[in-house]
């Protein structure tokens, strides 16, 4: 029998930070059934690369891109630092909301 210990010992201070990771990602692709059979670091690691590669059981991994939230050119709230922060989100939303259309 595999000692777990020593196999957390093996994936280093960030073992069970590691580990956590890779069982919510498992139970959020769907499986979860697998997760009592990761035993070993070698499994982890091996999980983790696909985890990398894109894999998953339920959908294709995206990049994360902040480029749909960018402002078109030329948008701009007139005396933006002058409003209060109430004022600023409510302009925001605007702003973002004729953006969309």
């Amino acid at each position: 029998m595999t000692d777990i210990a020593a196999e957390l010992a093996k994936l280093g201070t960030t073992g069970p930070a590691r580990v956590d990771a890779v069982q919510r990602w498992m139970d959020a692709s769907g499986l979860s059934v697998w997760k009592g059979g990761m035993v070993t670091a070698a499994q982890v690691e091996q999980m983790e690369r696909h985890m990398a590669q894109g894999g998953g059981a339920t959908a294709p991994a995206t990049r994360f891109s902040q480029s749909h939230t960018a402002a078109p050119a030329g948008a701009r709230i007139p005396n933006f630092e002058k409003l209060s922060f109430e004022q600023k989100r409510y302009a925001q939303d605007q702003l973002a909301s004729r953006t969309r259309r």
